[in-house]
């Protein structure tokens, strides 16, 4: 199940990046940060690119958090507990430069 909420996560964030036409910076509904970067070729959009899966402990509240969504059950009915510990940790200024950057 979490395999399926994370793949229609992502292609929510694929879909808002498409529309706004740059990087969309969102919290999975795991709880870790991700982007979507679209790709653009003469004003057609081509796909996109989704990297993150970060931890951050300060991001603002107005950045999306796609588990407002989701019943709250399937999300917690699979917790990944220790993976998460081992995710890479930044602060909200430097994955919006780096989203920014990509």
């Amino acid at each position: 199940m979490r395999k399926r909420l994370c793949e229609v996560s992502t292609g929510i964030g694929e879909v808002q990046a498409a529309t706004i036409h740059e990087p969309y910076i969102y919290v999975c509904p795991h709880g870790l940060l991700e982007v979507s970067v679209p790709i653009v070729i003469d004003g057609e959009f081509l796909g996109g690119l989704v990297a993150g899966q970060v931890s951050c402990e300060d991001i603002p509240e107005n950045v999306s958090r796609l588990a407002s969504i989701f019943p709250q059950d399937i999300i917690c009915s699979d917790n990944p507990g220790e993976k998460f510990e081992q995710t890479t940790k930044m602060t909200f200024q430097e994955f919006e430069a780096t989203a920014q950057m990509i």
